[in-house]
């Protein structure tokens, strides 16, 4: 148990550390290229989350631990069997790309060297990601952490170098520097891999693994259009100027993520704890205050948004100031998704996510390509807080389904999620009035010691039960 909790702290303390590096950066950047140049980056590092998922066939998530647990004295040739499955279907799967680019060369819009980077990147990152969750199963926290934390400012750091001294190819030189990098570390990592297992491959655990992991790729691929498809689209209908504000609006608002990150690992062990028990009341007394204080934090960032657009990107992206709102309110109804899910997961009864998540995932490409070409980018921001809504309407209908009760107040967290979205609506006419979010900041901040007390007196009375 000691050793599980020091390696979920050292991962919690690497993930805050990333994700605070690539924070540092925004201003940089936004500094170093114009709103086109970054939205055209952000385009493409969408595309690399969304065909990376295609390309690795999501076999670093639950397959892999559970083939670790499964076929513990085989994994050196586990983790290469599935590093190849992966190289097979990157091949496929960039053959159809570059022939769809071929065909449509307006689809993409990438110059050729990006084509070969992310080739590149899809062959070999799953061998960072296998060997970073063998990591994490064995306890065996360090050398990730330092690995993590090593790649993130060195991939940040030639990323700016090359922008600055190159600006003229600022969006060639970020993706150069960023993933040429992390291809430089993850290659080393690919052929450590592959002398451990003596190159060899079993072919039965690449059945193994597509029977398991095959039927949740649209749910994995449905969670990354949800929220990466987005900026596709704005850069396909209003151009990358567009994608690069909203992308900054969007960078801003999921900085509030980090914390639900943090709250949600904790939950999940709290929840199934709980599951286990039958205890549904402490589960719902629990996540109701976490709601609540993840809502005055995701109000919070809603009130500095003029402060962190000003200090993060000069004024040409000004305008990304009154998104923010509306991304923040996202990020707290994705929130809902999990509270439901967790529960669903602990019965697992998978299909039910699947199907909230693949129904929001289509919503959300039809709703964009309705409204963008009407309204501009505002409409991806709303139809993203709607599509986030009913994912979580889905999944408590299935939540019900599956426990046979509702967990949850419905009437306390439909009040929380009403609120947190009309205030932070609200909030935008409050930008020019410093006095006035000084006053809704403070409100927000007591809020959250208030809840944060009464979170820990619900915690302790539950261990004492």
């Amino acid at each position: 148990e000691r050793a599980a909790a020091k390696a979920s702290l050292a991962l919690a303390l690497a993930t805050f550390f990333q994700k605070g590096i690539v924070i540092l950066s925004i201003p940089v950047f936004t500094r170093l290229m114009n709103p086109g140049d970054y939205g055209a980056f952000g385009v493409f590092a969408s595309w690399v989350e969304v065909l990376g998922l295609l390309t690795s066939l999501c076999l670093s998530k639950g397959v892999f631990n559970n083939g670790l647990h499964e076929f513990k004295q085989d994994r050196d040739v586990l983790s290469f069997s599935m590093l190849v499955l992966s190289n097979c279907s990157t091949v496929g799967v960039m053959g159809v790309v570059l022939g769809v680019s071929f065909l449509f060369p307006d689809l993409f819009n990438f110059p050729p060297i990006l084509f070969l980077i992310m080739l590149a990147y899809f062959l070999f990152e799953p061998a960072y990601n296998l060997w970073s969750v063998r990591q994490r199963f064995e306890y065996r926290y360090k050398m990730q952490t330092i690995v993590a934390c090593c790649s993130t400012i060195l991939s940040t750091v030639f990323a700016i170098a090359l922008v600055y001294f190159y600006p003229g190819e600022a969006v060639v030189m970020r993706a150069s520097g960023m993933y040429g990098v992390l291809i430089c570390l993850y290659l080393i990592l690919y052929v450590s891999q592959a002398k451990k297992a003596g190159l060899r491959v079993n072919f039965s655990y690449w059945r193994y693994a597509l029977s398991f992991n095959l039927p949740l790729i649209p749910h994995y691929l449905s969670l990354y259009l949800l929220s990466h498809f987005d900026r596709i689209m704005i850069a396909g209908y209003l151009g990358d100027s567009a994608a690069g504000i909203y992308t900054l609006a969007y960078q801003i608002g999921s900085a509030a993520s980090i914390v639900w990150v943090a709250i949600n690992a904790s939950l999940i062990p709290y929840t199934y704890e709980k599951c286990e028990r039958g205890d549904y009341e402490s589960i719902r007394n629990t996540t109701h205050a976490v709601l609540s204080i993840y809502a005055a934090v995701c109000f919070a960032v809603v009130l500095v948004a003029p402060e962190l657009v000003a200090i993060l990107a000069p004024s040409s992206y000004g305008d990304g100031v009154y998104l923010v709102p509306l991304v923040v309110a996202g990020v707290f109804f994705s929130s809902l998704y999990y509270i439901f899910a967790n529960v669903i997961y602990y019965f697992r009864k998978t299909k039910y996510v699947m199907m909230a998540s693949i129904v929001s995932a289509v919503l959300n490409v039809c709703l964009n390509a309705l409204f963008i070409p009407i309204f501009g980018i505002v409409a991806a921001a709303c139809s993203t807080v709607l599509c986030y809504a009913v994912q979580s309407m889905i999944d408590y209908w299935a939540m019900r389904k599956v426990v046979k009760k509702s967990i949850y107040n419905m009437k306390f967290v439909f009040v929380l999620a009403s609120g947190m979205l009309i205030f932070s609506c609200v909030a935008i006419f409050s930008y020019d009035n410093l006095l006035v979010r000084a006053l809704l900041a403070v409100i927000a901040g007591t809020l959250v010691m208030v809840l944060g007390k009464r979170l820990s007196q619900i915690q302790k009375k539950g261990r004492h039960d």
